[in-house]
Formats: C-alpha cells, sequence, structure tokens
C-alpha cells in the first residue's frame, strides 16, 4: 500500500515537473515522464506502415522536434 502511494506520488511530482518545465519551451508536442516521445513515434510507425517511412514522415513536416 504504502509503495504504490509512493509511486503515485512520485508519477505525479514528474508529470508536474516536465509541465513547468515545458511552458519554457516553443510550441510542440509535450513528452510524457519516463517515456518521453516514444508513443508518438509507435503512433506514426503503425500509421505510416513502417519505420523508415515514419521517419520520412517527420523530416518532411518537422513533427518531433
Amino acid at each position: 500500500m504504502i509503495f504504490v502511494l509512493l509511486l503515485t506520488t512520485f508519477l505525479a511530482f514528474l508529470i508536474v515537473k516536465q509541465y513547468l518545465n515545458a511552458r519554457k519551451l516553443p510550441p510542440g508536442p509535450i513528452s510524457l515522464p519516463l517515456i518521453g516521445n516514444i508513443h508518438q513515434l509507435v503512433y506514426y510507425v503503425w500509421r505510416e506502415k513502417g519505420v523508415v517511412p515514419a521517419f520520412d514522415l517527420f523530416r518532411k513536416v518537422r513533427i518531433i522536434n
């Protein structure tokens, strides 16, 4: 029970810290604590049917900063 409480508190702290740091940056996708922008990369690899086409899309559109 205490472990769950500590883990939840730690994750909440990371999220708040990430949000405060992201306000100083120019507009763009906000990364998540611990995993960064991996969720966006996985989505575009799935949508574009491969890693190379997804990176070509990133290069053209500049989705990932």
